[in-house]
């Protein structure tokens, strides 16, 4: 399977960041529908001012990569708001915050950086919460020579040049985390836009200060306890189904991940926002192939690694990926 330079670059091979990300890699691959890797898009330069000030880059960090419909979703959403559009995402990208060492974390977040700088562009838009927040808190803005705002607020700057049609009914519980500046706004933003999107209606709201940030446990759990983070998630069902909520929708993939990984299949269903903003603009959907695995897939699994040479894929590599990404654990439905 072919790598991208920048995982290698970060860590010797063997070592727990490489793993890291060649596992987000393989999954990128194995459940993306070209089944070709990741690779970052440049918008080409355009003359004039105005075509100029019109040019933005998507960041999407490094774990949207594991559902690759939501970043193919992404791209496609902002491509319409913003035709002058590059992809940046993956290793080479990275905001720092998986690394352990601070050194490490600082090199990464400034090539990034730099990175963005040689894209020549007035605007950054970024997907991840923790990229966003660490881009704030690890480098000066004033040194950046470009905007950076979170997804949810660029959308929403330009829901004008979108239509939105009457393609949905559901009742949702809308899941985001506040407390900090940064997820108050993505918050904000978001239930702006699903207000914008007919027939669909917010019965309820849901944010608890103990799960941080956003829903990782290798973040949460540690501080709270596996078996409190456990009970969280499981009251955070409970609730939407109590406000009669036919949904859960999440702005951050992380959530939607590990709600997706505990939810049975008894009528309540998970989304990420960008999913059901893509339903509305007549956009096509990739397969979820991330759902299908997480509610027992076996026999999907078997068909990934029958097609994992021909994606030019390690099936070991494959199976250690999908082991890592789905361990046994109970549900909480």
């Amino acid at each position: 399977m072919k790598e991208p330079s920048g995982a290698r670059d970060k860590k010797p091979a063997g070592s727990p960041m490489e793993t890291y990300f060649s596992n987000i890699t393989v999954l990128n691959q194995a459940l993306g529908e070209s089944g070709e890797p990741f690779q970052d898009s440049h918008s080409a330069p355009q003359t004039g001012a105005v075509a100029a000030r019109q040019r933005a880059v998507l960041w999407l960090g490094c774990n949207v990569l594991r559902t690759p419909h939501l970043a193919q979703l992404a791209g496609k959403v902002l491509r319409l708001v913003n035709p002058e559009l590059s992809v940046l995402g993956g290793a080479e990208h990275c905001c720092g915050s998986p690394m352990q060492e601070k050194g490490d974390r600082e090199r990464a977040l400034s090539k990034t950086i730099g990175d963005f700088q040689a894209e020549r562009v007035p605007t950054l838009v970024s997907w991840c919460p923790s990229c966003h927040t660490n881009l704030r808190k690890g480098s000066d803005p004033a040194s950046w020579g470009f905007e950076e705002l979170h997804i949810t607020e660029f959308i929403a700057r330009h829901l004008e040049r979108l239509e939105l049609r009457p393609r949905l009914s559901a009742r949702l519980m809308l899941h985001g985390h506040t407390g900090a500046p940064d997820r108050d706004r993505d918050m904000a933003y978001c239930r702006r836009l699903l207000n914008a999107i007919p027939g669909v209606a917010i019965v309820a709201e849901q944010a608890d200060a103990d799960l941080g940030l956003h829903c990782v446990p290798m973040l949460v759990a540690p501080r709270i306890g596996v078996d409190a983070f456990e009970h969280k998630l499981k009251a955070l069902l409970a609730r939407a189904r109590e406000a009669g909520a036919e949904m859960i929708v999440t702005i951050y993939h992380s959530c939607y991940r590990e709600l997706e990984k505990r939810l049975s299949l008894d009528g309540l269903v998970v989304e990420n926002y960008i999913t059901l903003f893509a339903k509305a603009l007549d956009l096509p959907v990739p397969a979820n192939v991330y759902r299908e695995l997480a509610h027992g897939g076996s026999a999907r699994f078997d068909q990934l690694l029958s097609d994992a040479e021909k994606r030019g894929i390690d099936r070991a590599e494959l199976e250690r990926a999908v082991k890592a990404e789905f361990p046994p654990a109970p549900r909480t439905s």
